[in-house]
């Protein structure tokens, strides 16, 4: 069995926590933490998820081992199929389980309903977020009254608020059980990088990051860590961090990730440091006019109907290279073969609800409706929160975004078909001594080569010379090949993503990837894509990983993973001016 992330739980529940390590997510370095005495536990994360039910047993019973009995146990799940009208449902029914018969506890239970919390037993029949993790929690704590809410993704952040103030005030001696999994459905990798972003979000227990992060149930979590800051016990401390494809070893796997761990006040020789890396994903050359726009005009969120919308959930940025304007006057789209786009006004919106946070407009499509439609594109974009990054010709301001996150990261988006703009290398320099982790996202090579052309070598070896901590590319079409220069990595070009060249194979397929960048390395994991009809979906057989091996033999020393394209690369310069 594949080792999992995260600490042995049996020994840990034999031992105790005395003296635990974190539990490092792909690209964080293991920090430790010693508990000297029972803490305050204000509430505990745990899967559903039946794969781990042993090691959320012990997640369980370990937390009751080294905190005093709680008044209650207050069970919050999910609404998995948006059952019912309420924003908030409980249920008053007494639990007949393997440990006996447990109650609900009454008097919280009276005072929730009189503040308007919905009774409806029947919902909970189908909900798979409560009897297991009920059952477990009532096992760990024997005699402890119990509680099970149901909260529905659309409460708002006033009712989340509100429950957990009703909660702190009603029951300040409660024990919050968050049953929660974490990221669904991606490749098992890419599910291991959305994650970084989830722990860093519990750890840091602000309502902003939980917003953001790619989780079965924001709302539970909200109201946990609400509840928990009310009760001076914000501090989460991370237990276990596993994930199904890597349990199963399966690399093809609709993962799902289980974080555990609990909320409870700060150790003074506990670490408090926030998980130091800072996510990103990069697809390649999206085109949504044309053939794209001429079946799909009428719903162009089917584009994106394979990926799904949890795809570029979760991380600090999602960026394409978006290969043309929007326009108010796009028309109606047609097959026919021109080269000049238009994308209809709805596009931005489109964009935004499948989490992509960046588009380059450095590309050779993006005056394709003159400078005004450019101009016009920009502002479309960010009136939903899209940043457009790069100019279409020229090296400017535009041509730069800061991109938030624990590592600062700057993304330098550059055209170069028509002449190289000058003073790129010192842009380069000047954000790498700014403190920002560089990554260049270029518009450059030949059209359908697969090799690189020397003019993309040369260029990347002048910018890795000038600080670049990492290159990926967009235009060819077709996924080339890489390279590693003195340490840093260059994907050259990523392909396609969305795409009517169906003239031949290799422009329907492509990747993306996924990366991590903190002050140690740059990690990289790679995701074969597959279009089909415009439509990009992922790659999920031997021959997708086989497609993406074959074409990065050049990084296999960086490999740290056998059955997946998954790869480290060490900061150098970083490592060197510590």
């Amino acid at each position: 069995m594949h080792p999992r992330v995260g600490v042995p739980l049996i020994a840990l529940a034999l031992a105790g926590m005395a003296s635990m390590q974190f539990a490092p997510s792909v690209t964080d370095e293991p920090s430790v933490a010693t508990i000297t005495e029972p803490p305050t536990i204000a509430g505990v994360v745990v899967p559903h998820h039946e794969i781990v039910a042993h090691e959320r047993r012990a997640v369980l019973q370990a937390v009751a081992d080294q905190t005093s009995a709680p008044t209650a146990l207050v069970i919050l799940s999910p609404n998995h199929f948006v059952q019912g009208d309420a924003a908030v449902v409980t249920t008053d029914r007494t639990w007949n389980l393997s440990s006996g018969q447990r109650s609900v506890y009454r008097p919280l239970l009276d005072d929730l309903r009189e503040r308007g919390i919905a009774l409806d037993d029947q919902i909970f029949d189908r909900e798979h977020g409560v009897p297991s993790v009920l059952a477990d929690a009532a096992a760990a704590f024997p005699g402890v009254p119990v509680l099970p809410l149901i909260i529905d993704e659309a409460a708002t952040q006033s009712q989340r608020a509100a429950l957990a103030t009703m909660l702190a005030q009603r029951c300040p001696t409660c024990l919050l059980v968050a049953s929660v999994d974490f990221s669904h459905d991606q490749p098992p990798r890419l599910a291991q990088l959305h994650d970084v972003r989830s722990i860093r979000a519990l750890r840091s227990c602000e309502q902003d990051a939980i917003r953001m992060i790619e989780v079965d149930s924001r709302a539970v979590l909200s109201v946990t860590c609400a509840y928990a800051t009310q009760r001076g016990a914000s501090t989460f401390t991370l237990l276990s961090h596993t994930n199904s494809g890597l349990i199963t070893e399966d690399p093809h796997a609709r993962a799902t990730t289980h974080v555990m761990g609990y909320f409870g006040p700060q150790q003074d020789n506990a670490s408090s440091t926030v998980a130091g890396t800072t996510t990103l994903m990069f697809g390649g050359d999206v085109m949504l006019g044309r053939c794209v726009g001429h079946r799909y005009g009428a719903d162009l969120s089917q584009v994106f109907s394979e990926l799904g919308r949890r795809f570029f959930w979760g991380v600090d940025a999602a960026v394409v290279n978006l290969e043309g304007p929007i326009s108010d006057h796009a028309g109606a789209h047609t097959c026919e073969n021109t080269f000049s786009f238009l994308f209809a006004p709805e596009v931005p919106d489109l964009l935004r609800e499948h989490y992509l946070t960046h588009v380059s407009l450095a590309n050779n499509h993006a005056l394709d409706d003159g400078w005004a439609g450019y101009e016009r594109t920009r502002e479309l974009l960010g009136e939903v929160g899209v940043t457009p990054v790069g100019a279409p010709r020229e090296l400017s301001e535009a041509s730069v975004a800061r991109i938030e996150g624990p590592e600062p990261v700057a993304l330098l988006a550059l055209h170069t078909l028509y002449g190289t703009p000058e003073g790129i290398p010192e842009r380069i320099s000047e954000l790498s001594e700014e403190g920002y982790a560089v990554v260049v996202f270029p518009h450059w090579g030949e059209e359908y080569q697969r090799e690189p052309s020397s003019r993309q070598r040369a260029l990347a070896r002048a910018w890795v010379a000038a600080g670049a901590d990492l290159i990926i590319g967009a235009h060819p079409h077709v996924l080339q090949e890489v390279e590693v220069i003195d340490g840093v990595p260059v994907l050259y070009s990523l392909g396609n993503l969305v795409f009517d060249q169906e003239f031949r194979e290799d422009t329907q397929v492509g990747a993306v990837a996924g990366v991590g960048i903190s002050s140690s390395n740059v990690s990289l994991t790679l995701v074969p894509i597959r279009i089909e009809r415009s439509v990009p979906r992922v790659w999920r057989d031997n021959a997708g990983l086989r497609f993406l091996t074959e074409r990065t033999d050049l990084w296999e020393s960086f490999r740290r993973d056998p059955a997946n394209p998954h790869y480290v690369f060490p900061r150098p310069r970083e490592q060197v001016l510590e």
